[in-house]
């Protein structure tokens, strides 16, 4: 039989293991699955649409980790620990190959799906956020303001997407914009500014990613709160770096303008443009209220009028939503705080690891630029200076003196040796 002593040192041993599995359980629990979209190409033949970034969206708006790599560059070191492997099966040449792909990730025992098999659980709930877009200096401020009060009787918070102005900040028109947008603000507008999508050609274009953040600064500056970073879809992953260190916590995206450079390195870019919160914008021409109820393939998250747009077109797309009984969502930043805390760190991070995606297009232009500043001519060489060596003169100089207080002692040791010696003869 046990002592008393042996079975209480047994209950704590049992109590300290329960505790262990109990922690390792909840940590399982936890942790946000990962996802990993493998394509085989972006693009179809002579097609501009691709299968592969609206699957992104759609997952990166649910608020989870995804990334996109090429099964050309598929490799197991870049596969983490809980990571659930997509196949875009429409993305591959030939059944054989995207087949053969599944096959071997599976016997590397990771979880494969196909697009079409997995169940993405919806984060949040189901409903449409309202949105202004396009409101430049010289829009119709008196529109935006009535649409603002439209909202605003309705209990309705939206979001406002202002293009970015780079100069004439002085003028007393842009003193005008600023005060109107505060009043948007006060009456529950959150404030989004669209990524510079200009292109003059024959010109220079200026770099997008400095007026990005001579606008964002400007308008900050003005006593504004910008949120979030409005980015057409092509233009999100060719320009990853425009926005890093300027303290987003949205993106909204819209429609592709364009192809996307396949050459891109798409899983660094993916993993560096990951720790911001996505919300799909849809244009209220592209809404489609009963296909929205049966359930579109990538619903968007955000439904935006144009301020180009009669007011009455805003009055048709409430009733609208409301008669179909779809919910109208209040977008509220505090809503999302949670989440915001948890990418905080990881914006951080990938801050100092960011990828430079310039194509060779934005590097000629650069080139062309500095040549035209003249910062292409080599600075006048500096004179050459000696080599410094009081470093190795004081560490030869501690050397010899540590030798010569050896030598000494030796020295003064075997003279006392000779003394006694000399006096016992």
């Amino acid at each position: 039989m046990f002592s008393r002593k042996e079975k209480l040192f047994q209950y704590v041993i049992l109590i300290m293991v329960l505790c262990n599995f109990m922690k390792i359980q909840t940590f399982a629990e936890n942790v946000e699955p990962k996802f990993l979209l493998v394509y085989d190409h972006l693009y179809g033949y002579a097609e501009r649409t691709s299968d592969v970034f609206p699957l992104y969206i759609k997952i990166k708006c649910n608020h989870e980790q995804v990334s996109m790599l090429q099964v050309g560059d598929l490799d197991i070191e870049k596969i983490e620990q809980n990571t659930l492997v997509i196949l875009v099966a429409s993305s591959f040449d030939s059944e054989e190959k995207y087949v053969e792909t599944m096959n071997d990730l599976k016997d590397q025992n990771y979880d494969v799906y196909d697009e079409s098999s997995f169940y993405l659980k919806k984060s949040s709930e189901e409903g449409l956020f309202i949105g202004i877009d396009e409101v430049y200096p010289f829009s119709d401020l008196n529109k935006l303001m009535d649409m603002a009060d439209k909202l605003n009787s309705k209990g309705v918070k939206f979001v406002c997407t202002v293009m970015p102005v780079y100069d004439n900040v002085q003028m007393e028109a842009y003193d005008k914009f600023i005060e109107v947008l505060k009043y948007v603000e006060k009456m529950g507008g959150t404030l989004f500014i669209h990524y510079p999508i200009h292109n003059t050609h024959g010109t220079y274009n200026p770099d997008k990613k400095a007026a990005l953040e001579k606008a964002t600064e400007e308008y900050r500056r003005q006593g504004l709160e910008i949120t979030g970073v409005t980015f057409p879809l092509d233009q999100l992953f060719m320009n990853a770096e425009a926005f890093q260190n300027l303290d987003f916590d949205f993106i909204l995206v819209e429609e592709a303008i364009g192809k996307v450079d396949v050459d891109l390195d798409f899983f660094n870019i993916t993993k560096q443009i990951s720790p911001y919160i996505y919300l799909n914008k849809f244009d209220t021409s592209n809404l489609n209220l009963f296909t929205y109820k049966q359930g579109y393939k990538f619903p968007p998250d955000l439904i935006a009028c144009s301020l180009d747009d009669d007011i009455e077109e805003l009055d048709h797309l409430l009733n609208a939503l409301y008669s179909e009984k779809i919910l109208v969502k209040s977008f509220k930043t505090s809503s999302f705080n949670e989440r915001i805390l948890k990418i905080k760190d990881s914006r951080i991070l990938n801050t100092s690891t960011a990828v430079d995606n310039k194509t060779q297009l934005d590097i000629f232009q650069e080139e062309q630029m500095k040549r035209i500043r003249g910062e292409n001519l080599s600075p006048e060489e500096k004179p050459s200076e000696g080599y410094d060596i009081s470093h190795i003169v004081g560490i030869g100089s501690k050397i010899a003196l540590t030798i010569i207080f050896i030598f000494g002692i030796l020295l003064f040791i075997g003279r006392r040796v000779d003394s006694k010696k000399y006096f016992k003869e």
